[in-house]
């Protein structure tokens, strides 16, 4: 989630300029726009649908995902982060993701308890997203999701140490164990594909999962056909594996297929052998998660959060060198699918004369 959308969205840019006369209205935008880097765009108006969409199912999640943003782009502009880096979002989603998670799995005692919690996993997220930034780098590679991962790793194991704190019943999907899988109808599969998109934004809902492919069609319509084949794909896979019918139904197993699905149809130029790569990947987060989530039951880290789906990115761009007529697109130029393979070849072109 490195780049801003550069398609086009009706009023988008006049919204854009307007705002960046302003200082507050600035601010507003870049926190809207780290929401919107949830679903790989800075469109304004597609993350306040996703902020709407989340609202429905949880008020609670809503508002410590938006809080947990909002602390994280204001320690961003303090730390003297790049500010087009802000701009676009992309110092915001992990603070994003980390927030909702907050307001999901967990039940505090009063507001300001939830909203001192999530504000402290914001910073966090911009502190380790600094660090790997510096250390990925290296090999040009972007961080993903790795500082939400991290963050939320140590911050929900704390929160057994926290008077006055529970764990909440949604929460307890993930601990669901050795259950049958048991027939499933075509409405339930249906469900459980929609909740997989759903639980990009941490809910099981079925019209989020519809509000969620709707932002993402304000920003690319490759991008909409690419998320619902994967979170079809996986969630066949769940079946067929016989996962826990329960957390498969409630998507658990769908949104880290679909964040996949999302980056390597940007990290790599489209091309028929990339895209069914891509497809394979984001299969695979399923078995990647099964197991991830029995290894990290013991230590209180009630999810594999999206573990799986950075863990599997980074290493296909790790081994880059080794894939065979891949042709890999650095985050820096990163849009949407429909435009990237033009501009990635217009910024490549004058480096490739002037080192000639």
């Amino acid at each position: 989630m490195a780049a801003t959308a550069s398609c086009k969205f009706p009023f988008l840019d006049q919204w854009k300029e307007f705002s960046a006369k302003n200082k507050v209205l600035s601010f507003i935008d870049d926190v809207i726009s780290g929401y919107a880097q949830i679903a790989f765009n800075d469109n304004t108006f597609a993350g306040i649908l996703m902020i709407y969409a989340t609202y429905l199912a949880s008020p609670i999640a809503a508002l410590s995902g938006v809080w947990a943003t909002f602390v994280a782009t204001l320690a961003a502009h303090i730390l003297g982060v790049p500010k087009g880096a802000i701009k676009s979002g992309v110092y915001g989603f992990n603070a994003a993701l980390a927030g909702l998670a907050i307001g999901i799995l967990c039940v505090f005692p009063d507001i300001g308890r939830l909203l001192l919690f999530s504000g402290i996993a914001g910073i966090f997220c911009i502190v380790f997203q600094m660090a790997l930034v510096s250390i990925l780098s290296k090999w040009n590679v972007p961080p993903l999701a790795l500082p939400y991962c991290i963050t939320m790793t140590i911050l929900i194991p704390a929160t057994l140490s926290l008077s006055g704190l529970q764990v909440s019943g949604i929460a307890q999907k993930f601990f669901e164990v050795g259950q049958a899988s048991g027939p499933w109808t075509s409405g339930e599969f249906i469900t459980a594909s929609l909740n997989g998109l759903a639980q990009v934004l941490w809910v099981d809902n079925p019209l989020t999962g519809i509000l969620y492919v709707v932002a993402v069609l304000m920003a690319s319509r490759i991008d909409v056909i690419s998320i619902i084949i994967g979170t079809v794909a996986s969630t066949l896979l769940a079946i067929a594996l016989g996962l826990p019918k329960g957390m498969v139904l409630a998507g658990i197993f769908g949104y880290n297929a679909v964040l996949v699905m999302h980056v390597l149809t940007r990290g790599f130029l489209i091309t028929t052998r990339t895209y069914l790569f891509a497809i394979i990947m984001a299969s695979l987060t399923v078995v990647l998660g099964a197991g991830i989530r029995v290894i990290m039951a013991p230590i209180g880290a009630i999810s594999f959060f999206a573990i799986p789906y950075a863990i599997t990115c980074i290493l296909a761009f790790l081994g880059r060198d080794m894939l065979e007529n891949f042709t890999y697109v650095p985050a820096i130029n990163w849009g949407v699918p429909e435009t990237i393979a033009k501009e990635f070849k217009q910024d490549t072109t004058p480096a490739q004369a002037n080192a000639a």
